[in-house]
């Protein structure tokens, strides 16, 4: 189930699409937690090729699961998203692919959510990450953050939170 959109060297610079690199993308679920994938166009520009880069909770989650946003991909040629699930606390993760050789790639989490005293940091990320010129990665997760108190009611909700994660950790505002 691909939900989010495609990517390609280039993006995040805003240079248009030559419509035979390839394409990156995300789903969801599959496999059974989600994959990211790659579209190749064959040499004589007919046909494309569908390649699975990486599988998340191939043997445990803490990699994260349900990547549900569209991926970054920056100069240096690594992808850069997000996971709905998973992660050490199960509520998210911001990772990291990087190209290996052999045509692998290799996984890094570089934020589990919910990481800190009740979830301040977020939890459940769903959007699209956009980066900076320094590097910083910022985004949004669905829940977690602050609590805001109904005066009628007696209950507290969190309606999630903008993150900026750093080389040295992460922020929440």
């Amino acid at each position: 189930m691909p939900n989010a959109g495609l990517t390609y060297a280039g993006a995040a610079s805003g240079a248009l699409y030559d419509g035979v690199s390839p394409l990156y993308g995300t789903t969801i679920s599959g496999l059974p937690h989600g994959v990211v994938f790659e579209l190749s166009l064959s040499v004589d520009h007919t046909t494309w090729t569908e390649t699975v880069i990486y599988r998340f909770c191939a043997q445990t989650c803490a990699d994260g699961s349900d990547p549900a946003s569209a991926l970054l991909f920056d100069r240096a040629g690594n992808l850069f998203g997000t996971t709905f699930a998973g992660g050490d606390s199960g509520q998210g993760t911001v990772f990291e692919l990087s190209p290996s050789s052999g045509g692998t790639w290799s996984e890094t989490v570089l934020h589990s959510f919910c990481s800190w005293k009740d979830c301040t940091d977020g939890a459940g990320p769903v959007g699209a990450l956009i980066a900076d010129s320094e590097g910083n990665l910022y985004g949004t997760a669905s829940g977690g953050g602050s609590v805001c108190n109904f005066r009628e009611n007696t209950f507290e909700v969190r309606y999630g939170t903008v993150f900026k994660l750093t080389p040295a950790g992460p922020s929440s505002a």
